[in-house]
């Protein structure tokens, strides 16, 4: 059995997981599907599993545990197509302590099925030379430091399902502008700290809790762009920026 550890509540029951098949069968008798799971209910699905033995590689050798399907270890390769019916990339999976120092710079793209909803911890930390990755129309959380150093990474489109951004998750990467969709819940510290090339944000909507320093360290930032009437909120809440890079987007313009 794939073992995990913590509890899930569902109009006020709680119930006792010990493995990824508990959490299958719970949300199944809560009637509810993986849009509804809580930030915590995603990080039980990308924990890691100790026990190689009991996952399936596929022709490249790269694992997947089953039911639920998860990638949980990579592998030195350059691209890679993730199996159809994936919902999550487990933490560390592509890390760079995964595999020597030096194949570590070799992951260049990757393509992730429409299923992926979870991105696990550190699951591409400094995959150094990785250019190019898909996000799923279904993902709703980006784990911590999933893709911190990842320099040339430059190009992220964010899907509307997003809700919860880890801290650093995209820390000291390429990208030059990042929207920020509707429905995003939570923005971890240090999100989008050191990216260089940053130059614009836009917010659609108004996340409820918004770490610090998200954009720490961005000398290129020149405009954020937010929904109309929320600019004493982002001030305080994005502080130390300065208030002149804010600007309320007009509603009559879409």
């Amino acid at each position: 059995m794939n073992r995990v550890s913590g509890y899930l509540e569902c109009d006020g029951t709680i119930v006792r997981i010990a493995s990824l098949e508990d959490i299958k069968d719970f949300l199944i008798r809560c009637g509810k599907s993986t849009n509804e799971m809580s930030e915590g209910e995603l990080e039980l699905l990308t924990e890691q599993k100790p026990d190689r033995g009991n996952l399936v590689r596929d022709d490249c050798d790269i694992a997947y545990s089953q039911n639920p399907k998860v990638l949980q270890w990579g592998v030195p390769i350059m691209s890679y197509k993730v199996e159809e019916s994936t919902i999550a990339i487990a933490d560390n999976a592509f890390a760079l302590n995964s595999y020597s120092n030096s194949s570590h710079y070799c992951l260049t793209s990757i393509l992730l099925p429409e299923s992926i909803v979870a991105i696990g911890h550190s699951a591409f930390v400094s995959t150094r030379n990785l250019t190019r990755i898909n996000l799923s129309s279904a993902l709703i959380l980006i784990g911590n430091m999933a893709f911190y150093d990842c320099n040339k990474l430059k190009d992220v489109v964010l899907p509307e399902t997003t809700k919860y951004l880890g801290t650093r998750s995209f820390g000291r990467t390429g990208i030059t502008t990042i929207t920020i969709p509707y429905k995003v819940e939570k923005i971890g510290s240090f999100a989008f700290a050191n990216c260089s090339q940053l130059k614009t944000v836009v917010f659609e909507g108004v996340p409820k809790d918004i770490g610090s320093e998200v954009f720490g360290g961005d000398t290129a930032l020149e405009k954020i762009t937010i929904p109309q009437g929320t600019m004493d909120y982002f001030i305080k809440t994005l502080f130390p920026l300065p208030k002149d890079l804010f600007v309320e987007k007009n509603p009559s313009l879409g």
